[in-house]
């Protein structure tokens, strides 16, 4: 640095000997190209090894500055989203609590307790304390496989355990004395029970959502399969609301105290009370139902809760395509429509795809979904209007005189601009 600053002080004498610089300014501009090279250390800027002009120097500095604000910014940002996906998660996760010992009962302590993602092959640890306990929280969806292990103890395994958003799900591992590389499976043992939780509630699953039928792929229709579901009578505020989307009364509540959540996220319409966000079918991983005794943290509705949980990655690339046509070419003529008119036109297409994969096995995945829908259609209006000989002009003095000839009927038929959606 020394040698560069002394090349610039005699490049400058020499400039000022021919005359070409006043002899204050030298020194000057000397200075400045030391804090331009300055400039170029920090922030990785190219400058070359002439005099420059002040205005340059100072657009450098100013470059280094910007983007020390931008780095720290984007550092920011980062951290406050690890912060925040974590309280978006807390509705849809399940937890896994239990005890593990030994053959004549004993509890066993410090016992390694892992589940594993069969999906993912994300693991999951917790070690049981001294009286035997352990518990797995925040687990995301899915089906897990338990493994108990202990010094002095065979392993225990139990596989296929499926946990739904909200379970509080219990274990129970009774360790045989042996070789911890021999294994015992443990199989035939009905589902976890829910001990910890009172909540009542119903969960759809994946495979319901996709082989049951849906008119119009809307998967809320499913709800009114739950126990303790009905859908608003005729003639109540709820009925009326239906115009607007699909409602429903959970275990006797007013259908206008739902909450509808999409991960999570309150996705409710506050004016008429309904869901305002579908996810595709292809979407959703299961639906879950809270019917009552719920948790606080689904707060703010005296009704049921309706939790949606999306389909995330694997490490198997799967996916998905679909079309669903309607077509006047496959309908029969409208009632109304005349017998020597052509059938209104109406073509309706319902399409998309999804796909989801690993981006790196075992840690990071992806999950895509697109559906689209496009409408076109015309409908036919059938009116009475007055005969022609009536419509003409009547002068202000002029008598009605009164008429039991019938009105003439009259078919139209209104295009109804395209929807895409």
């Amino acid at each position: 640095m020394a040698e560069l600053h002394s090349n610039f002080t005699a490049e400058g004498s020499k400039m000022v000997q021919n005359g070409m610089l006043p002899a204050n300014h030298a020194e000057h501009e000397t200075v400045e190209i030391t804090q331009g090279f300055n400039s170029w250390i920090e922030v990785g800027f190219y400058i070359s090894t002439s005099i420059l002009p002040t205005s340059v120097v100072r657009k450098s500095s100013l470059l280094a500055r910007v983007a020390k604000h931008v780095l720290a910014t984007v550092i920011l940002t980062f951290v406050l989203i690890l912060g925040v996906i974590p309280a978006f998660s807390q509705m849809n996760i399940a937890e896994i609590s239990g005890l593990v010992k030994d053959p004549s009962g004993a509890r066993v302590a410090n016992a390694t307790v892992e589940a594993v993602a069969t999906g993912t092959r994300l693991k999951y640890t917790a070690t049981s304390n001294a009286s035997g306990e352990f518990l797995l929280a925040q687990l995301p969806v899915g089906v897990y496989k338990l493994t108990a292990t202990a010094k002095r103890f065979k392993q225990s395994v139990m596989s296929d355990v499926t946990a739904h958003a909200g379970d509080k799900l219990r274990a129970t591992f009774s360790l045989e004395i042996g070789d911890a590389d021999q294994v015992v499976t443990v199989t035939g043992e009905a589902g976890l029970l829910q001990t910890e939780s009172a909540a009542i509630k119903d969960t759809i699953q994946q495979a319901q959502v996709i082989d049951l039928p849906l008119k119009g792929r809307n998967f809320i229709d499913l709800v009114g399969l739950a126990p303790g579901v009905t859908t608003p009578p005729a003639g109540t505020r709820g009925s009326a609301l239906q115009q607007t989307g699909t409602v429903f009364g959970i275990l006797g509540q007013r259908s206008g105290h739902n909450l509808y959540l999409v991960d999570g996220v309150a996705v409710t319409d506050e004016a008429y009370n309904n869901m305002v966000l579908s996810p595709s079918v292809d979407d959703v991983q299961e639906v879950n139902i809270n019917e009552t005794s719920y948790d606080a943290e689904f707060g703010g509705k005296s009704g049921g809760v309706i939790n949606v949980i999306t389909k995330f990655g694997s490490n198997q690339l799967h996916g998905s395509a679909f079309e669903f046509v309607r077509n006047d070419i496959f309908d029969g003529k409208n009632f109304f429509v005349s017998p020597t008119a052509a059938k209104p036109p109406f073509k309706q297409n319902q399409f998309g795809a999804s796909l989801g994969g690993p981006i790196q096995k075992d840690k990071t995945f992806f999950f895509l979904d697109y559906e689209g829908e496009r409408i076109r259609q015309s409908r036919p209006r059938y009116s009475r209007s007055p005969p022609l000989w009536s419509a003409q002009a009547i002068s202000p003095g002029q008598v009605l005189r009164s008429t039991t000839q019938p009105l003439e009927p009259r078919l139209q038929t209104i295009q109804s601009p395209p929807l895409i959606l």
